[in-house]
């Protein structure tokens, strides 16, 4: 299953201080970048000629939603059957085991079971946290963050991702390494960032590799180099990490890391436009100068994507109810 929708439109924060407040800024040439009210810049890639240009996008930038990479969608189990789970984890919960109160914890947090209660599953998370539990602490440093169940703080929420990192957690890792990134709750370091990003990418977590990839087209932390943003992009893009399905259609378009393949880019624009809008936009323009036989390799390349990725999450599912992955 995939991350709900209304957690991956929150997907991409660009703080305003990248770009001064108010002044709307030109990223690369191609990617029009506004500074909103809200203290949110909004990046919009736009085609120029054949090509799409990600390089000048500022990788400290890039934050991800609430439980993007922290859970799998409850969704995933029916109701009858996510209740009854439910109801089971919180009386081990009661009766004092440590990781079903961590296990609780999330599943009021994501409303897996039927009860939706950020302020319930910080108090269970806190409690399985403070008994060592790594995927509590790093799920409670996601709270933290979001400012969900308990007072906004980046600083509790980098204090329980280092914790949950330092036990070699890789959601633990990625939420550190954001952290470090965009100078929230710690003092902006993006090489630090970097090093605690691919930890974590090299465990297998999605969002962290999807922000190493940037970081090796803007070069924070790492040195430029598009052939291993280009990987790591991919690697985030089959584990259904939305953003870098749309980053590496739009890298097929020019063949930037990877080699020109308007067809390949078809494919990965049709998956990341399910919750990336900005995607259908190009793969329509795309599609105007693609024969229909190259139109009908491009739907069936994304069927294909598709059917991957969902046996890659399927294989990653628990027993234990709702997956605890930091972002």
């Amino acid at each position: 299953m995939r991350v709900p929708q209304k957690n991956l439109e929150k997907l991409v924060h660009i703080p305003t201080s990248v770009f001064p407040p108010t002044t709307p800024a030109k990223v690369g040439g191609v990617a029009e970048a506004v500074c909103s009210h809200t203290g949110i810049i909004e990046i919009r890639l736009a085609t120029r000629a054949s090509a799409i240009s990600l390089t000048s996008m500022n990788c400290a930038c890039v934050l991800w939603s609430v439980f993007s990479s922290f859970l799998l969608c409850a969704a995933t189990y029916g109701a009858d059957e996510a209740r009854t789970q439910f109801e089971q984890v919180r009386a081990k919960a009661q009766q004092g085991d440590v990781k079903a109160k961590g296990v609780l914890g999330l599943m009021y947090a994501t409303g897996h079971g039927g009860e939706t209660n950020y302020a319930e599953g910080a108090k269970w998370l806190l409690a399985a946290a403070e008994a060592g539990i790594s995927r509590a602490q790093g799920a409670l440093g996601t709270l933290y963050w979001e400012g969900k169940g308990v007072e906004q703080s980046y600083a509790e929420a980098a204090k329980w991702y280092r914790k949950a990192a330092e036990q070699g957690d890789a959601d633990g890792q990625a939420g550190l390494g954001k952290m470090y990134s965009a100078g929230q709750g710690v003092d902006k370091d993006s090489i630090e960032g970097a090093k605690w990003l691919r930890k974590a990418a090299d465990q297998g977590q999605g969002d962290a590799q999807a922000g190493l990839g940037i970081m090796y087209f803007t070069g924070e932390g790492v040195e430029k180099n598009s052939a291993e943003g280009a990987k790591w992009v991919r690697k985030a893009a089959e584990q259904d990490v939305a953003l870098a399905q749309y980053f590496l259609g739009a890298l097929y378009v020019k063949g930037e890391g990877v080699e020109m393949d308007l067809v390949e880019a078809y494919a990965w624009l049709s998956l990341a436009e399910r919750s990336q809008p900005q995607a259908a936009k190009i793969r329509e323009r795309l599609e105007k100068r693609l024969k229909p036989e190259q139109i009908a390799e491009g739907q069936r390349r994304a069927k294909e994507h598709d059917a991957k990725i969902a046996e890659r999450l399927k294989k990653n599912q628990t027993a234990e109810g709702p997956q605890l992955r930091a972002k």
